[in-house]
């Protein structure tokens, strides 16, 4: 492989992971602001884009050659930019985590909620008679977008 297309090759990395990279920093800055709806923004954009760079990096994983010819300053700014991605890749998947960590407990409470209040209570009514006390209906339910 010749050097300008190791060079070309190692470019469009860069732009790649630079690209990935601006997704991420925008939808963990939503996940901060409680909007995870916002990531349905970027949700096609990005699968393009982590395919895209999921198969130009396994390309190079098995034939080092692809860029072997390349500049080697723009290798080492792929090699810290790659540092970078996994680092911001790390703190998203947390802050992912946390969000969905959230939404469920507050599905679980929800729950919790309706099923009390459609328990019925049993106890005795007069003569020692078996009562059940509270109504077994709809339970009514209100929510937003907002987690």
């Amino acid at each position: 492989m010749s050097s300008s297309e190791a060079t070309a090759r190692v470019e469009e990395m860069l732009t790649l992971t630079e690209r990935l990279m601006g997704i991420l920093a925008r939808e963990s800055e939503a996940l901060r602001a409680r909007r995870p709806r916002d990531l349905e923004e970027t949700a096609e954009e990005k699968t393009e884009l982590s395919t895209l760079y999921a198969r130009r990096m396994d390309a190079v994983a098995k034939d080092r050659a692809l860029i072997a010819g390349a500049d080697k300053g723009l290798l080492a700014r792929l090699k810290s930019l790659t540092t970078a991605f996994r680092a911001a890749l790390d703190e998203h998947g947390a802050l992912l985590e946390r969000a969905r960590w959230l939404s469920e407990g507050l599905i679980h409470a929800i729950g919790e909620e309706v099923g009390a209040r459609r328990r019925t209570v049993t106890g005795y009514g007069r003569n020692a008679a078996v009562r059940t006390y509270g109504a077994v209906g709809a339970a009514s339910l209100a929510l937003n977008r907002t987690v």
